[in-house]
């Protein structure tokens, strides 16, 4: 049992080390996971921030030497242009105007590219070569012109200069130059190649170029790459003005994160694109370090676990000795003592279980106990009742042998007495036929009593309902006569109407008349207004002398009815006398036959208590009969339960040697 708790707590420590190391494995995977995304923004962040500083400081660059340039231009020009609008040249005049100005060379040329007066001697009588930049001026090709910063032509002069001129009119050129070797400097300090060069050197950066709109690199941290086209769609995306940023594998040897971001000019024009490319080796060392961390952070979790859960599961697992222990007395029969629990988890509520199954054992055996010994003693009991049944039922067996022959002499005796019931039934039969013919000849005569009865109550209903038909009738016609005098007053309001509408049509036809033209219209609907009174007083008269006869008839009608209502009560008093008259009859008819009728229910009655004793005496007889048969039948049975009487006694035998084997075995527990 030791072994098996060991194994069980093993068991659920590596379970749950498992379910801790696959926790720390997601937890891990996906911190990785959200740790690498979260590196690649930061890079791609910081690479295009870094990659737009460049390009501002370039562009800030830019702007600071075109400012310088065209500072030196105007300065130039504005020398050029003083010096050619005086008539009134001459060498001492250039060189203090060389001086006031802060210039260091003014030149004075003829048309054929001759210097004739200049601030410095040497230069008197110098004629520039045709590959001079000042020839398109001296060609009267341009008016004027600003070159960029170059060295002098005198060779042992090792000084930069900023060089512009202008025409004269009379031809030839001013030429004015200032020494420009802090803006050759600055050239030099800010120049395309010095600045991929400084970035080459950073420890993140892989390579740095710049290359003109034209595909062509200007400058790069590969010396060997300075003058190559590119094809890429990165850098032709970059030349049109769009910035653009990639990661790929370069030379097949790193990861790096490319930016290509476009320099304009002060007016918005791309000039030229910065492309750098970012190192990815710090973001797979930072991963390569997370993982390792990670690694170490799990195995110290999983020592630190197993060491922890070991404990606590050792701690958790101890109630379950005690189970075993008790379950092993269990086993051995020792229902004494109980399971000891300190804790209400499931280990407890298993200790619960195990304390309620040994109260259960304990009285289940308790039980046993009780009940072999009680089976036992009962069979014991029943083995000696049996032996005494046995005796009983020979016994009955010899009393039943003689209640046999008692039974025969009765079934003789019930033969005599069911001959003579049969004649006195036959007698009582010819009776009741007698007397129910004369009950059914007294139901004839009473049903046409009731019927003619009925016949008569019909009768003084029918007289009821014509009188009341008659005086309903009486009732109407008083009401159409009111109705008719009604009509007649109407009628006599449509005469007057019918007057006065002739009177009006009379008055209307008078100013018809007299309206001349415009009445004739007027005077037609007069004379029709005119005839439809005369027809409505016409109608009228016929409606009264209808209304005249109508009443005269109903007078008549009224009499009339009135007369038969007379009639009908006189019908009713004779129709009541007749029916009492013949209430008296059917009572008398009544009571004759309901005497008649008692008459017939005693015979009746009378025949069936002689037909039931009959019945009964036949009953009897063939009680007698069975009875008979069945106690010789009961005799054999009795025979044969004495037989089976003993085998139960055998059985009886051998459930007492069992019961007591039950107690035996019942012994081993202690209770």
């Amino acid at each position: 049992m030791i072994t098996n708790t060991k194994t069980l707590k093993f068991k659920i420590t590596v379970n749950s080390i498992l379910v801790v190391l696959l926790v720390t494995v997601v937890l891990a995977a996906a911190s990785y996971n959200i740790i690498s995304k979260r590196l690649d923004a930061q890079i791609k962040i910081d690479g295009n921030n870094f990659v737009e500083e460049v390009v501002s400081e370039i562009e800030t660059n830019n702007s600071v030497l075109t400012n310088l340039n065209d500072l030196l231009g105007q300065k130039i020009k504005t020398t050029a242009y003083l010096v050619g609008q005086n008539s009134n040249v001459s060498n001492e005049y250039l060189k203090q105007v060389a001086d006031e100005i802060q210039v260091q060379e003014i030149d004075i040329s003829d048309p054929q590219g001759v210097i004739l007066y200049s601030n410095i001697p040497a230069n008197i009588g110098y004629k520039y070569p045709e590959d001079h930049p000042v020839q398109p001026v001296l060609k009267a090709q341009k008016t004027e012109l600003i070159e960029n910063v170059r060295k002098s032509t005198n060779s042992s002069d090792n000084n930069y200069y900023k060089y512009g001129c202008v025409s004269l009119k009379n031809g030839g050129i001013v030429q004015v130059g200032v020494i420009a070797n802090q803006v050759e400097k600055l050239n030099q300090a800010v120049n395309d190649q010095n600045l991929v060069n400084k970035l080459g050197k950073k420890s993140n950066i892989v390579f740095a170029l710049t290359f003109n709109t034209d595909l062509k690199v200007l400058a790069h941290s590969d010396k060997s790459r300075v003058g190559m086209s590119l094809t890429d769609a990165g850098s032709k995306t970059a030349a049109k003005g769009q910035a653009y940023s990639s990661v790929y594998n370069y030379k097949r040897m790193t990861d790096v994160y490319d930016v290509l971001v476009p320099v304009k000019d002060n007016s918005g024009k791309v000039i030229k694109v910065v492309d750098v490319g970012i190192s990815l080796k710090n973001k797979h060392e930072a991963l390569v370090n997370v993982i390792f961390s990670f690694i170490i952070i799990c195995l110290l979790a999983l020592i630190i676990s197993w060491l922890i859960l070991r404990t606590l599961v050792g701690k958790n697992l101890k109630p379950l000795a005690k189970l075993a222990e008790g379950a092993e007395d269990i086993s051995s029969g020792n229902l004494t003592k109980n399971i000891e629990i300190n804790s209400e988890d499931e280990i407890g509520n298993v200790g619960h279980s195990f304390n309620n199954m040994i109260d259960n054992l304990r009285g289940i055996t308790g039980d046993i106990n009780n009940v072999s010994q009680n089976l036992a003693a009962s069979t014991k009991t029943i083995l000696a009742s049996s032996e005494q049944v046995s005796e009983v039922s020979e016994e009955i067996s010899v009393s039943i042998q003689e209640v046999a022959d008692g039974s025969e002499k009765q079934v003789a005796a019930a033969d005599e007495i069911s001959s003579g019931m049969k004649t006195v039934v036959d007698n009582i039969s010819n009776i009741n036929e007698k007397v129910t013919n004369v009950v059914e000849f007294s139901k004839d005569i009473s049903k046409l009593a009731v019927d003619g009865r009925e016949k008569m109550d019909n009768m003084v209903t029918q007289i009821n309902v014509i009188k009341n038909s008659v005086n309903y009738s009486s009732e109407v016609i008083v009401e159409l006569q009111k109705t008719s005098e009604e009509i007649g007053n109407i009628v006599e309001i449509i005469d007057g109407i019918a007057d006065q509408t002739m009177l009006l049509a009379l008055n209307a036809s008078i100013e018809a008349a007299g309206a001349g033209e415009a009445g004739k219209g007027f005077a037609v609907v007069a004379d029709e207004v005119r005839s439809l009174a005369e027809e409505s007083r016409a109608s009228s008269s016929t409606i009264k002398d209808l209304i005249v006869a109508t009443q005269e008839k109903t007078n008549k009608a009224l009499l009339s009815i009135k007369e038969g209502s007379r009639e009908s009560e006189k019908g009713e008093v004779i129709v009541k006398v007749v029916g009492e008259s013949l209430n008296k009859i059917l009572k008398a008819f009544d009571e004759t036959r309901d005497n008649l009728e008692q008459v017939n229910k005693m015979v009746v009655n009378s025949k069936g208590t002689i037909v039931s004793v009959d019945q009964n005496v036949n009953k009897i007889q063939e009680v007698t009969t069975n009875t008979a048969a069945n106690t010789e039948e009961v005799a054999a049975s009795a025979q044969e339960q004495t037989a089976v009487l003993q085998s139960i006694a055998e059985d009886l035998q051998k459930l007492n040697e069992m019961s007591e084997k039950l107690q035996e075995s019942v012994k081993i527990f202690k209770i």
